[in-house]
């Protein structure tokens, strides 16, 4: 995950070439978008860039919530 602190919060989802053809890329930005849907966005305005992995199509989807979740909040306090 990539991020720097922005006036307004924006979100991009990167998946590779090297992860497989445009069915599972698509998979991928699909799953993590629908995540950072749920998440509890921090007040602070960011500028957010997550890097599709594999392991996202593994995890349980409550699971992948949850680490972003987890990563965010944490950024968020890093940067306050």
């Amino acid at each position: 995950m990539y991020y720097a602190p922005s006036s307004l919060p924006r979100f991009a989802v990167i998946a590779g070439r090297k992860l497989g053809p445009a069915v599972i890329r698509n998979r991928l930005k699909r799953r993590l978008r629908e995540a950072y849907r749920i998440v509890v966005l921090p007040e602070r305005s960011l500028d957010i860039a997550l890097v599709a992995k594999l392991a996202v199509l593994s995890r349980p989807f409550a699971d992948v919530v949850q680490r972003l979740n987890a990563e965010i909040q944490r950024v968020s306090v890093a940067l306050s």
